[in-house]
């Protein structure tokens, strides 16, 4: 996942879409990718059967700069036409039309531009 993420202000952002069977998959993963890149912003839509969830987490440094998970997932769950928040380091955001997924990257970006 690392491999495919671009820069954003000198860090680099992982966006991508697993498809799970338990959306608890989504944080095994961004835990991982915060131990492999301490300055990463991490953005994983975690596609289930039933529901679908965004998990935003920050890697150390990325956090020291002053970036906040709890907003950038509101703002994605806002795309998304859900709710989102939490705590500055990882959060999560809901997705209510798993099609609006299609284009991850893109609302990630959005996201960030906020």
């Amino acid at each position: 996942l690392l491999k495919g993420a671009f820069a954003h202000e000198g860090s680099p952002v992982v966006a991508a879409v697993i498809d799970v069977l338990d959306p608890e998959q989504a944080t095994r993963v961004v835990d991982r990718l915060r131990e492999l890149e301490p300055k990463g912003l991490f953005f994983v839509a975690a596609r289930g059967e039933e529901k679908s969830t965004v998990t935003v987490a920050l890697g150390k440094e990325a956090l020291a700069r002053g970036a906040d998970a709890g907003k950038l997932a509101r703002a994605i769950g806002k795309q998304l036409g859900a709710g989102g928040g939490g705590k500055k380091d990882f959060a999560s955001a809901g997705v209510r039309d798993a099609s609006k997924l299609a284009d991850f990257a893109a609302l990630v970006r959005a996201a960030l531009a906020e």
